[in-house]
């Protein structure tokens, strides 16, 4: 079983009063609002993914013990977050030192990393493809953008994706879900995509290969936004379907999002498992 870390944005801004022995917050602290559903959330969900299979998950409840420490190095911080205050729109995110050594010795047959919330996921490509150590907000969302269509000017009827790049965030990170994470039958249209993307901004057939199997390591998630949008849920569905969803319309989610969750990390931990439906 592969090594599983849990990768988050940034540390508050602001942080709490001092409690506990502990003065410092840690990446994904267990004292702070996250921790629930950046760190419990996909856990159970995976052990979910293994017991529903008939799957061995003893190995996997070592890393959870690994995982859940207070010092542990499977939970960190992507990025160092600059803000001007509460209501700046268009905060900086710069890459942690730390975290541009890790993916420099990324391993994606030993490691898989969870990447949760729009500016991780998107901002750690862009770091990989452009190497800008600080960029805001609105320009990973463009470069979000510009990322997946580039992946849809070769889109693939073997793997289930909208027409075009759909314009919810959450529906966006549900396509790189997809791209990042379909396997088998789907796995080659998946790849073609991804590496015609790539090759936009790496000329290298070298270095599109390596970024391919570096990003590919990343299983995708929701941060806060699957639970602060309104209606509730309705974040997770676009995520789901990997398209805008209409809470009007007749098309809905076929499955809960944490169970897409669990199966995706538990496919990625476990390559030779076959999931049922």
């Amino acid at each position: 079983m592969k090594k599983l870390f849990l990768v988050g944005e940034s540390l508050p801004t602001r942080l709490p009063a001092v409690v506990g022995v502990r003065r410092t917050l840690s990446a994904l602290d267990s004292r702070h609002g996250v921790f629930p559903n950046l760190v419990m959330k996909p856990l159970l969900s995976t052990l979910w993914a293994l017991r529903n299979q008939g799957l061995d998950d003893n190995e996997f409840w070592t890393e959870i013990t690994e995982i859940l420490a207070d010092d542990s190095q499977q939970r960190l911080n992507a990025f160092r977050k600059h803000t001007t205050g509460p209501k700046d729109r268009n905060p900086e995110f710069e890459i942690l030192d730390d975290t541009a050594a890790r993916l420099e010795r990324l391993d994606p047959e030993v490691e898989t990393w969870a990447t949760f919330g729009f500016q991780t996921t998107f901002g750690l490509i862009r770091w990989m493809l452009r190497a800008e150590r600080r960029v805001s907000k609105k320009t990973i969302q463009t470069f979000a953008v510009e990322f997946l269509s580039y992946a849809f000017e070769v889109r693939s009827d073997n793997i289930i994706l909208p027409a075009g790049v759909p314009k919810k965030g959450c529906a966006q990170e549900g396509v790189i879900h997809r791209l990042f994470t379909e396997e088998n039958s789907c796995g080659d249209g998946a790849e073609a995509m991804l590496r015609h993307a790539v090759s936009k901004y790496v000329s290298e057939p070298a270095k599109v290969a390596e970024t391919l199997l570096r990003i590919r390591a990343f299983v995708p998630l929701l941060h806060n936004e699957a639970y602060q949008n309104t209606p509730y849920g309705i974040g997770q569905a676009n995520f789901v379907l990997a398209d805008d969803y209409d809470v009007n319309g007749s098309v809905h989610p076929g499955e809960m999002y944490w169970r897409v969750m669990g199966k995706a990390l538990m496919r990625r931990l476990r390559p030779a498992a076959t999931l049922s439906p």
